[in-house]
C-alpha cells in the first residue's frame, strides 16, 4: 500500500469522503473530506472538514475557522527547487500536521490541538503504526461514474505514451524498409558518395546495398 496507490483510487471520484484509520493499538480515527481529492503541494478543503475517533471513544473535531489548514495530500509530486512533503495530512502546518500519515500508509502520528481543528486526542499515542486505511465514498451514482471515466482517461494516456510512432519521430518514410539506413543517415552518414566511409586507420566500413549493411572483409 502507498499514498500513489491511495492516489489511484481516490483522485476523480467527485463526491464527498471518509478517511478511517486502524492503529495497531486499536485505536479508531479518521476525517471527513466534503470536496473532491487532488494531489497539492498546499492544504484543501472547506470549513465542512472535521476529524473524529471512533475507538476507544466517539469524538468529533469539527473545523474552528480559526485556519484553513484543512487537508493535505501528495503522492508523487516533486520539485527541484525543493523537498516536498509526501503523505497525508491534517491541520498543523506542513510537515508539522495535528494528524500524519506518512506515503508508505504505515506510520503517523497525532497531536491533540491545531487551529484549524477542535482540540482533543485523536490516539493515545503521538505515533503510531496503521494496521489498516480506508476511504469510503458517501456520494452517489455519478460520482462513481466520473471515477470511472477518469481512469479510462488516464488509462488511455498511458497507453498513448507506450506508442512511439517511429516514422514520425525520426522523420523517415522508409523506417520499415531500411531501418539501418534510416539510423546511418541520422548519424550523418553520407549514403551517395557510392561507396563505404573510411574508418579511422583507412579501413572501410560497409557499403549500403539492398537495405542491408554489408561487412567489407
Amino acid at each position: 500500500r502507498s499514498t500513489t496507490r491511495l492516489q489511484h483510487c481516490v483522485v476523480g471520484y467527485c463526491g464527498p469522503t471518509l478517511i478511517v484509520v486502524s492503529t495497531t493499538d486499536g485505536d479508531v480515527f479518521g476525517a471527513y473530506m466534503p470536496l473532491p481529492w487532488t494531489e497539492h503541494t498546499d492544504y484543501q478543503g472547506n470549513n465542512d472538514c472535521f476529524l473524529f475517533t471512533l475507538q476507544p471513544t466517539l469524538r468529533v473535531f469539527p473545523a474552528t475557522g480559526h485556519k484553513t489548514n484543512y487537508m493535505y495530500f501528495n503522492a508523487t509530486i516533486k520539485s527541484k527547487e525543493k523537498e516536498l512533503h509526501r503523505g497525508i495530512g491534517f491541520g498543523g502546518r506542513i510537515p508539522y500536521f495535528r494528524l500524519a500519515i506518512d506515503e508508505g500508509l504505515c506510520r503517523g502520528s497525532a497531536a491533540d490541538f491545531c487551529t484549524t481543528y477542535a482540540k482533543g486526542d485523536l490516539t493515545r499515542d503521538t505515533t503510531f503504526d496503521v494496521e489498516s486505511i480506508e476511504v469510503w465514498g458517501c456520494g452517489d451514482e455519478e460520482s462513481l461514474g466520473k471515477l470511472d471515466v477518469y481512469h479510462a482517461s488516464v488509462s488511455a494516456e498511458v497507453e498513448k505514451g507506450r506508442k512511439v510512432d517511429r516514422r514520425a519521430f525520426l522523420g523517415e518514410d522508409n523506417w520499415q524498409e531500411s531501418p539501418d539506413l534510416v539510423i546511418l543517415k541520422l548519424g550523418g552518414v553520407d549514403l551517395n558518395t557510392g561507396g563505404g566511409t573510411d574508418r579511422p586507420g583507412g579501413e572501410e566500413c560497409g557499403k549500403p546495398q539492398g537495405g542491408r549493411i554489408v561487412p567489407v572483409v
